[in-house]
């Protein structure tokens, strides 16, 4: 449930994609969620849960709901890299959303990854 991860598919079908169209579709997407990550940055760290949640409500959601719309309405084929990034992100689309719900979650699960693989990796060495 992370859009870091959906960004990264359209970014990913950005390089691997040979057709214009394509690209300066996934150029859009990625230019979409870099504004819902901007909004997310001038939250205060002073608000409190439900100030966070009800910030996220009023700025966020539209600009969400306008990416995943985008993202449904685009017709390209499953095996191509920017298939790959709609069905990603279309079957995350329902977690991303969550985000919508507490106003303590996170738009990006990086942070936690990070912590995690700290440790993975002092148990593989």
């Amino acid at each position: 449930m992370c859009l870091n991860h959906v960004r990264r598919y359209f970014v990913d079908s950005l390089k691997n994609s040979s057709y214009k169209a394509s690209k300066s579709f996934s150029g859009e997407i990625v230019k979409d969620i870099d504004e819902v990550f901007e909004l997310e940055r001038k939250l205060s760290t002073k608000f409190n849960d439900d100030e966070r949640l009800n910030y996220r409500r009023r700025k966020l959601l539209p600009v969400v709901k306008r990416v995943f719309s985008k993202i449904a309405s685009v017709t390209t084929s499953a095996k191509s890299a920017l298939g790959r990034a709609k069905n990603y992100a279309l079957g995350q689309e329902k977690n991303i959303l969550n985000i919508f719900e507490k106003g303590y979650f996170e738009l990006s699960n990086n942070s936690a990854e990070r912590a995690v693989k700290e440790s993975v990796m002092g148990r593989k060495n």
